[in-house]
């Protein structure tokens, strides 16, 4: 695409679109944590002769997590205004263009098409889905093993099932979080890094920076939930370093999937299968069943080559009716 803003503009955009949606998590006084430390304790006058007093907790003092109820409703709200503030702030630069300077529009570049024909919607849930699922065939391997993979086996529940789809932590991490997210750092900044000339590579490798940047601020919260403490600051830095590195590599995968498919609907879905099946339990698998090692390692192995074979087979643009991003 031909390049409409400068990289300094692109740049700051898309810091702007980083930056809206990080503070908007913090906007109100309910999406924020607290610490029992965060306020002194204050009493109440003498009840009695004896001069006694009763301990009174202000509810600013009550700590407060990211998985606190209220926190999760006031965040939940932030984020769905400030992921739409975004996709909506790129029709808005869009049309300060003539149409012919622009293509395609909007809606394409923001991957919010639906695909021209059922059938090819099938191919935009089910190849990248299908892609995903054969990288994670190791873990397939040890839920088998635990009982816990499918319905009958003996560490199957589906009342866990549902309370973990359907509790508010759940919406958060199988709905709102995976929707809102890829709206901001794929819909959003690989739009308008496209429209700044943006190479393929540079759209795939560059833009998940701000992703993995994003998810920095979850130190300030570990230091905050254990007590301010010197160690607190070091957990923190050192799980955000963590959260860094994997949430950038998941945007790697998931901007080539936007680009490959040219829909957010895939990168979505596949945010949601990932945060649902977390990270391969490998270590632990080989420490509970020592005897089952070399099932474990074949069936990791497995899943890795099955992925390498289709990353590219199964993410074909022609599956999905075209892609404005991949010719």
């Amino acid at each position: 695409m031909d390049g409409l803003y400068s990289p300094s503009s692109t740049l700051l955009i898309s810091t702007a679109f980083t930056t809206a949606y990080v503070s908007s998590i913090y906007l109100f006084p309910a999406s924020r944590v607290s610490s029992a430390r965060s306020r002194p304790i204050a009493r109440s006058p003498p009840t009695s002769s004896t001069g006694s007093t009763h301990a009174l907790i202000p509810p600013t003092a009550i700590p407060r997590d990211r998985n606190s109820p209220s926190v999760i409703r006031a965040r939940l709200l932030a984020v769905t205004i400030s992921s739409s503030l975004a996709c909506l702030s790129i029709s808005s630069l869009l049309q300060r263009y003539p149409p012919s300077l622009v293509h395609p529009p909007a809606s394409t570049l923001l991957g919010l098409d639906l695909p021209s024909s059922f059938s090819k919607l099938l191919n935009l849930i089910a190849y990248p889905l299908g892609l995903t699922a054969s990288l994670f065939l190791g873990s397939f391997y040890v839920a088998f093993l635990d009982g816990s993979l499918w319905p009958g086996q003996r560490a199957f529940r589906w009342g866990v099932l549902r309370d973990q789809f359907w509790s508010l932590q759940g919406i958060r991490n199988y709905v709102v979080g995976p929707w809102t997210e890829e709206l901001v750092f794929r819909s959003a900044i690989i739009s308008i890094s496209a429209l700044g000339g943006w190479s393929k590579k540079q759209l795939v490798f560059l833009t998940p920076l701000y992703f993995g940047i994003a998810h920095v601020h979850h130190a300030y919260e570990v230091y905050i939930r254990h007590g301010r403490t010197k160690q607190a600051l070091v957990n923190g830095v050192l799980g955000s370093t963590f959260q860094f590195a994997y949430t950038t590599l998941f945007g790697w995968y998931a901007a080539f999937l936007f680009l490959r498919t040219g829909s957010i609907i895939p990168p979505i879905l596949v945010h949601t299968f990932c945060n649902w099946w977390g990270l391969p339990p490998l270590v632990g698998a080989l420490r509970v069943y020592p005897e089952r090692k070399i099932p474990i390692i074949a069936s990791y192995l497995v899943g890795i080559v099955t992925f390498s074979y289709g990353l590219f087979r199964w993410t074909d643009p022609r599956l999905f009716g075209g892609s404005g991003y991949w010719n």
